[in-house]
């Protein structure tokens, strides 16, 4: 495999590989750092360099987050709706996660989320139709790892 051209003010490259036989199980690797979105267009030509097969598609890369994060909820107050945000790191052991909203009792009221979850970033819509005005709190648990907030109800 090669990198035949690669022109950085228009944002390409042009990578070849050559094999002989069948082509199963090849792989091409792309090692990115950032979160990126591209276009990949591709071409299978025979030894006699006649087409066999392209095409196109789009690729979007998320990063998987670092750390276990709660993001402020947004809106905040809100009216019926708010969003929840929340990050899951990528880690070996899989933990069950929680996330629950409880009254200024401290009482549990609704459970959104209470399994196992793959790592990477979450947004959640929470509709509190149903409830009245007041303060709430949402609170994630990962493991022995507990993050909460505040969140204002308004109607």
């Amino acid at each position: 495999m090669s990198l035949n051209f690669h022109d950085l003010e228009k944002g390409y490259s042009l990578i070849e590989f050559a094999r002989t036989g069948s082509l199963s199980r090849d792989t091409i690797k792309i090692n990115l750092e950032k979160e990126s979105e591209m276009l990949i267009h591709f071409s299978f030509n025979d030894q006699d360099r006649t087409e066999i097969q392209s095409g196109s598609f789009n690729f979007e890369h998320r990063p998987l987050p670092s750390e276990f994060k709660l993001y402020p909820a947004y809106p905040n107050p809100f009216n019926p709706v708010t969003t929840i945000r929340f990050d899951i790191p990528d880690s070996e052991v899989s933990e069950k996660i929680n996330l629950s909203i409880f009254d200024i009792r401290g009482r549990e009221i609704k459970s959104l989320i209470n399994g196992y979850r793959l790592p990477g970033s979450y947004d959640l819509r929470w509709n509190a139709d149903g409830y009245s005005s007041g303060v709430y709190f949402i609170r994630l648990i990962r493991g022995r790892t507990v993050e909460s907030q505040k969140i204002i109800l308004l109607k």
